[in-house]
């Protein structure tokens, strides 16, 4: 049980790391709320968009805004005016809104399946102090474990 706490302890410190490193490199993590851009990327899942890679190209994944709302689909095309035409993997039509090359944001290059279902727990305070009581039960089970086999 101490190891898994351990492992659990150690991505945790990895995650902070690498946001704050990522952050200065111009990558964002955004959680993606909808099944737009299913199987590829799931609902729930955190992406990683590079910032730096705002140049659309038919084929990739990119980050923008549309309306007021951040949106990830996959580049279509590009029409003859340079607008970027997008569409969600399991949407059935391309989008309506054309994408004016300001409005994006940068390029998907990774993403974690489910991960963003784990920070939106996290942001909750109820979660935090589940957490938190969790791991003192099973480390109060694990001393009393431990002295009986002493």
């Amino acid at each position: 049980m101490r190891k898994i706490l351990k492992w659990i302890m150690l991505c945790l410190a990895v995650i902070l790391i690498f946001c704050a490193g990522a952050a200065a490199r111009g990558l964002k993590l955004y959680i993606v709320m909808s099944g737009s851009m299913e199987p590829q990327i799931r609902a729930g899942s955190l992406i990683i968009t590079d910032t730096m890679q705002k140049e659309p190209e038919p084929g990739k994944i990119i980050t923008f805004i549309t309306g007021g709302t951040r949106v990830t689909h996959r580049v279509r095309r590009i029409s003859t005016d340079g607008k970027v035409i997008t569409k969600g993997d399991s949407n059935l039509t391309e989008d309506h809104i054309p994408v004016s090359p300001e409005n994006i944001e940068g390029t998907v290059i990774f993403s974690v399946p489910y991960a963003g279902v784990f920070i939106i727990m996290l942001r909750r305070p109820s979660a935090v102090c589940f957490t938190v009581f969790m791991v003192i039960v099973i480390t109060v089970l694990k001393r009393l474990k431990e002295r009986e086999s002493e």
